[in-house]
């Protein structure tokens, strides 16, 4: 195991940039996974051509930060969210605060995972509830753990003046 004397204490901006720093990365984050539900629910009725919208909301959440101002503005919780991400990403470099080192982000994980799990299967099996189920778990999971990620953002940016505004 490595030892943690030669650890960087530092973040690093440039390593804890997100690839997608526009605001509105989370949200559509947020808006594809009921979006895609919705095309593959259709295929009793439209059949293969439900591959054809899901295939357009896969291409535009890859390809949307090439059209979208990559600018971060931390005010924003969403850049907040995702600069704390990638801070929390790079804790193996990085050392981040005690009270961050919690097992609840395993366990968030865990929700979110589930809840998409569970929204394949009630896809698959047309399941209206077990589809709201796994929304709400999702984005329970992914949320509560976006909102934790700000408060990581905000400890470090205390501690390290590189992070200033």
């Amino acid at each position: 195991m490595a030892s943690n004397q030669n650890r960087d204490t530092r973040p690093h901006p440039e390593a804890c940039r997100p690839r997608h720093g526009h605001p509105l990365d989370l949200w559509i984050h947020f808006v594809s996974l009921p979006a895609a539900v919705l095309t593959f629910w259709t295929r009793k009725w439209i059949g293969a051509w439900c591959l054809a919208p899901g295939l357009l909301i896969f291409i535009w959440a890859h390809l949307y930060p090439i059209f979208l101002n990559r600018r971060i503005s931390p005010p924003n919780w969403a850049a907040r969210a995702m600069l704390g991400e990638r801070i929390f990403l790079n804790r193996d470099k990085v050392e981040i605060p005690a009270a961050h080192n919690l097992p609840l982000h395993a366990l968030l994980a865990l929700i979110a995972s589930t809840g998409v799990i569970l929204i394949i299967w009630s896809v698959v099996f047309y399941s209206v509830w077990g589809v709201v189920l796994g929304l709400a778990m999702a984005g329970f999971g992914r949320g509560w753990f976006l909102d934790r990620m700000v408060w990581l953002y905000e400890d470090i940016r205390k501690e390290h003046e590189i992070f200033e505004d």
